[in-house]
């Protein structure tokens, strides 16, 4: 049997090891909500892109329109005054709308590439959690198992008849309880550990 220093000491151990690979599974956890998070706006920027590619096509579609109605009007020699009059007021306004039209191009291709870094970070990302997450699931479980066993060594040591008038002046948890989730694992293992050193104490 270990004795109360051997106890103390394993339980130590055995809950830093439980909180740390806790904290792993936690961030693992909080990464893969985050990447989930981002797949969707990923998508949904994505689709903001088309959209605009297809606005900036239909815009194109127009202003190349309005350029040949133009040029099919004020191309050559002009012999009437109400022509001349209309592709004069109309040159500076079709030249207008042929620089924004071919400002749009360069502001996609940006966004474009900004979508496609985000993607691949993304993909990247998720390959390594894909990759790491099973291992940070094992380890945690078996921190937890180890944490799991010293508590039950623990228990059996505070409800030893030999044990118990001291593991009363101690305050020690109630043997009976049983922890039902890893918060109450965590908190009874700290508690105990806390009554051990009492017990050690005296």
């Amino acid at each position: 049997a270990e004795s109360v220093v051997q106890l103390i000491s394993h339980g130590e151990v055995a809950i830093r090891e439980l909180k740390s690979s806790r904290a792993a599974y936690q961030n693992a956890d909080k990464k893969n909500t985050q990447l989930n998070n981002e797949s969707q706006q990923i998508a949904a920027d994505n689709q903001k892109l088309n959209d605009a590619i297809a606005a900036y096509k239909k815009q194109a579609a127009a202003v190349q329109q309005q350029i040949d109605t133009y040029n099919s009007k004020c191309s050559g020699k002009i012999t009437k005054q109400k022509i001349y009059d209309w592709c004069k007021k109309n040159q500076p306004l079709v030249a207008k709308a042929a620089s924004d039209v071919n400002a749009i191009p360069p502001k996609l291709n940006r966004q474009q590439k900004a979508l496609q870094a985000r993607s691949d970070q993304y993909n990247k990302d998720m390959d390594t959690l894909k990759t790491q997450a099973p291992k940070i699931q094992k380890e945690y479980n078996n921190k937890l198992n180890k944490d799991e066993d010293w508590l039950n060594k623990v228990r059996n040591f505070v409800g030893s008849a030999a044990v118990q008038p001291y593991a009363k002046k101690a305050k020690c948890p109630d043997t009976k309880k049983i922890a039902k989730n890893v918060d109450q694992v965590v908190d009874q293992s700290e508690r105990y550990l806390a009554c051990l050193k009492k017990i050690a104490g005296t």
